[in-house]
């Protein structure tokens, strides 16, 4: 489940840099698949959350809706962590670039990144946004699993946490995006 939460923050986080790296506005003219609050999402952002995709399990093979949908997900969990105070700070986003496994037959980050559209400095940006969003959704899973421990009267072990914590943990994060749906316009 944490692996399809990752990839769930991935592909949505791709898609916010591209946002950003496109200059925070995305034209009509891109054609825009989706919406939720201020995250626009574009058939450009969807085309690079492919691409993600493929580097995290190598098929990339997720319907346009799939993609749109993870992207839209990420997002919501991704304000609400923010909203919380749960960002990565600068330090923990170093860790994690430099503990990044490479893809197959690649010798660096940097490597991969230029088999990639776009230029190597936009990729590395859309890289760092997506650690730091993974890294804040799981600081958000963390709150989450210590407040449902505090509930179940458990005491709270990341690394081994009860079923039932577990469960809690999915059923309140899914819960928190279904709230936010109604907020979410497609065009397609």
């Amino acid at each position: 489940m944490k692996k399809k939460l990752i990839l769930l923050l991935l592909l949505a986080l791709a898609g916010f840099a591209a946002f950003r790296y496109f200059g925070g506005s995305l034209q009509k003219t891109e054609g825009v698949a989706a919406r939720y609050r201020e995250h626009e999402i574009s058939w450009k952002q969807v085309s690079q959350a492919r691409a993600v995709s493929r580097l995290l399990d190598g098929k990339g093979k997720y319907s346009d809706r799939e993609l749109v949908d993870r992207m839209l997900k990420a997002y919501i969990l991704w304000d609400e962590a923010r909203a919380l105070g749960l960002s990565a700070s600068e330090s923990e986003l170093a860790t994690a670039l430099k503990n990044l496994p490479l893809p197959d037959g690649k010798s660096s980050i940097e490597e991969y990144l230029r088999t990639l559209s776009g230029s190597l400095e936009g990729n590395l940006d859309t890289l760092r946004v997506e650690l730091q969003g993974m890294l804040s959704l799981d600081k958000l899973r963390e709150t989450i699993a210590r407040q449902s421990c505090a509930e179940q009267g458990v005491d709270f072990d990341l690394e081994h946490l009860p079923e039932s914590v577990s469960r809690s943990v999915n059923e309140k994060l899914d819960a928190l995006i279904e709230s936010r749906m109604a907020e979410v316009e497609y065009f397609f």
